[in-house]
């Protein structure tokens, strides 16, 4: 998928200010889902809370995600300093914060 189709597919025009990072995070996806185009595209309205309360330190995590056309069960255990998971008065939002880790082509390493 292409920027002109995302465009059409939000109804929307993209900002020249959001192209260079939207096409970089294409190319980031393709990457790290080993080639595979994604199917599906939203739009968030994403308000970033000026306080949030941690709720507790994420040691691991479980995700589902299809790579290469294979649909598969993806584990991650973190090394300390662990991140936190946040929450803030939004109740729909969860946020990660801190940890010792980065995300790369390969998936999550650290």
């Amino acid at each position: 998928m292409n920027l002109r189709e995302i465009e059409r597919k939000l109804n929307m025009v993209i900002p020249e200010s959001a192209k260079k990072d939207l096409k970089t995070a294409i190319k980031f996806y393709r990457k790290f889902h080993w080639g595979d185009e994604f199917k599906e595209i939203k739009e968030f309205d994403i308000k970033i809370p000026k306080a949030v309360f941690g709720l507790y330190h994420i040691v691991a995590f479980i995700g589902i995600a299809r790579k290469g056309g294979k649909k598969d069960f993806y584990i991650h255990v973190f090394k300390p300093p662990f991140p936190i998971l946040a929450g803030s008065k939004n109740p729909d939002r969860l946020w990660i914060l801190g940890g010792n880790y980065r995300i790369e082509e390969e998936g999550v390493i650290g």
